[in-house]
């Protein structure tokens, strides 16, 4: 070692000068920072006079690994990048963040000094990078000789370096920051648009993961929404999973890590899922998950899932950026439903008309002509298809048969219903003219066509106009109302059970006779449990008064 003499000092300090000048370019705002991390090395080999130089960083983002390493022998025009577990030496101040200092070691594993200075090095100093209270890098440097200073005056040196590149490197490390979130912002907006354009649901969730793909690397992705009906998350769209499992997918929202997400309305970062209570394990290979809300006007509408293989995959900065796009992708997702919706009900409403023109063509179309008779009738479904029917049928040249029946229920499925029972009297009517065969007959066919949440109530009379009778049966449908001329009512009530529920009904039948003025009135429940002006229900007496009341206009 020098004894630090006039000449070399003066020499030292026109070299420390030199390079404190030079320093100055680190904050060239130009500078990306693999031209810092050259220039640093550089500066470094230079300043302190050493054989090789080494810059250790963590990763701004723990989620893409821990470290970087990179070093230059004096003389070699580029740096070049390592291996980050090189220096031991490096990794302890970086832990510590303490200054670093070994003389006269010859322990191996020092830089890879066979590959890097062909020898153990004899000193090797290290000083951290800090900012504030945050280390985030190391600038080491080695020698093959001990150097011809004092090692304190090279690490007051180095520390020098070391506080120019960490405040170039921070500065450097803001500016690609910002630069990265208005990057995202750019790619949030334009994926956003993209998404938008889909108003096909199933299009729409494919773009969703193409997108979430493309913002967060995982090596599963999933969408999972609410159906607040079943209180379950359902897969809608997944990818990385086992299709043969799919169903395992499909949670209570009291379970697992999503329904936890659902219930607190926030996202979460699993580092180790096997450390986690709420974990429910469907791929073998995850390591780790991230998952975030969607949300809907402060409704939880689904969840994003993302599942890795590596441990401490997803990061602080991923949650952010699925947050964000999270929100875009729910309003899209409730649009797509309501387009999904209106189109489903556009299609319903035209099978619904098209079905209510059918039905309106198994109704008569308008009134037999019997000599000294009126006969009319009328069907205002409450719904656009209705289960009621009422028809005037020719049995032979002396007697008709009047019918009135109401299904069950209501729509496409009491319409349906109410076709087959048309169908199905009419040819019975060809065989039998007695409403109490007629109705056994018919039982028994819907006995065994009918699930037990649907049945039939039936008004049957066989008319003889020429003298007045009438021969009827009802099957648990509302009584006929005959109302005599003197203003006396009669009750047509006598038959049996409803049709289609009891197989072994039997019903009865009765006759009376009609005189001229006399008038039957035959009607379904939805006559008579409408209500009245006064919100009361019409009943028997409500329809004996609404008849009159029309019959005086």
């Amino acid at each position: 070692m020098s004894d630090g003499g006039p000449a070399s000092s003066h020499q030292r300090r026109v070299e420390e000068l030199e390079w404190r000048l030079r320093s100055e370019e680190l904050l060239d705002p130009a500078l990306d920072e693999a031209a810092l991390i050259g220039l640093a090395l550089e500066l470094a080999l230079a300043a302190v006079q050493a054989d090789v130089a080494l810059i250790l960083l963590r990763n701004e983002r723990k989620s893409r690994g821990g470290t970087r390493a990179y070093a230059r022998l004096r003389g070699e025009a580029h740096h070049r990048t390592l291996d980050a577990t090189r220096s031991r030496l490096a990794h302890d101040t970086l832990r510590t963040g303490l200054f670093g200092i070994q003389a006269d070691t010859t322990s191996p594993g020092a830089l890879e000094a066979a590959e890097l200075l062909g020898e153990a090095p004899k000193v090797r100093l290290a000083a951290p990078l800090r900012r504030g209270e945050r280390v985030f890098g190391v600038l080491e440097v080695a020698y093959r000789v001990h150097p011809d200073t004092h090692l304190e005056d090279e690490q007051r040196t180095l520390r020098s370096v070391a506080d120019h590149l960490a405040v170039a490197l921070d500065a450097a490390r803001l500016v690609r920051q910002e630069r990265l979130r208005s990057a995202e912002l750019a790619h949030l907006i334009d994926i956003g648009t993209k998404i938008s354009a889909h108003v096909d649901l199933d299009q729409l969730l494919k773009a969703i993961v193409d997108a979430i793909q493309e913002l967060v690397p995982a090596d599963a992705v999933g969408i999972f929404l609410v159906d607040p009906d079943e209180s379950m998350l359902r897969r809608e769209m997944t990818r990385g999973y086992d299709h043969a499992r799919a169903e395992d997918l499909n949670l209570d929202l009291d379970r697992g890590i999503l329904g936890w997400v659902v219930r607190e309305g926030r996202g979460i970062i699993v580092p180790d899922v096997t450390k986690h209570e709420n974990y429910v394990g469907v791929r073998a290979e995850t390591k780790s998950e991230i998952a975030a809300p969607l949300s809907y006007e402060g409704t939880v509408i689904g969840v994003f899932n993302l599942e890795s293989d590596r441990r401490a995959a997803f990061d602080d900065h991923d949650l952010e950026l699925l947050g964000t796009f999270s929100n875009q992708a729910a309003i899209s997702i409730m649009h797509a439903r309501l387009h999904a919706d209106a189109k489903e009900k556009r299609r319903l409403e035209g099978q619904l008309e098209a079905a209510r023109n059918i039905q309106a063509t198994l109704l008569p179309s308008g009134s037999p002509d019997i000599p000294g008779h009126v006969l009319t009738g009328r069907n205002i479904p409450s719904s656009a298809v209705g289960g009621d029917y009422f028809d005037f049928l020719r049995i032979d040249e002396r007697r008709w048969a009047i019918t009135v029946a109401d299904v069950s229920g209501n729509g496409i499925s009491a319409g349906l219903i109410m076709a087959g029972f048309r169908a199905e009297l009419r040819a019975e009517l060809r065989h039998h003219d007695d409403p109490r065969a007629v109705f056994s007959h018919l039982n028994g066919v819907l006995v065994e066509e009918l699930d037990p949440d649907h049945f039939v109530t039936a008004f049957l009379g066989v008319y003889t106009p020429e003298s007045g009778t009438l021969v009827y049966s009802s099957a648990g449908h509302e009584p006929g109302l005959l109302l005599r001329s003197s203003g006396e009512v009669e009750r047509l009530g006598e038959g049996g059970l409803l049709l289609g529920v009891f197989r072994e009904a039997t019903y009865g039948h009765a006759m009376v006779h009609l005189a001229p003025g006399d008038q039957l009135i035959l009607y379904t429940d939805g006559l008579s449990d409408a209500g009245d002006p006064w919100g009361d229900r019409l009943g028997e007496e409500g329809v004996l008064r609404l008849h009159r009341e029309v019959l005086a206009r």
